[in-house]
């Protein structure tokens, strides 16, 4: 079972980002990967440097900043 929790809007409302917070058992935590997306929709891509965008002090949680 996954969690899903949007991290917020980039600057421009343009893109959208996500944690997904997947179960490790094995290690008794969560294990995050961070995916960026349109704001009108398409696909999710996964933020291999997960520091960048996804939690940088540019993204806001509803996009006023």
């Amino acid at each position: 079972m996954q969690r899903v929790s949007v991290k917020g809007l980039d600057k421009e409302g343009s893109t959208i980002f996500l944690e997904i917070k997947t179960p490790n058992i094995k290690e008794n935590n969560l294990d995050s990967k961070y995916y960026k997306m349109p704001a009108t929709g398409g696909a999710m891509v996964e933020i291999i440097k997960e520091d960048l965008a996804a939690r940088d002090k540019n993204v806001s949680p509803d996009g006023l900043y």
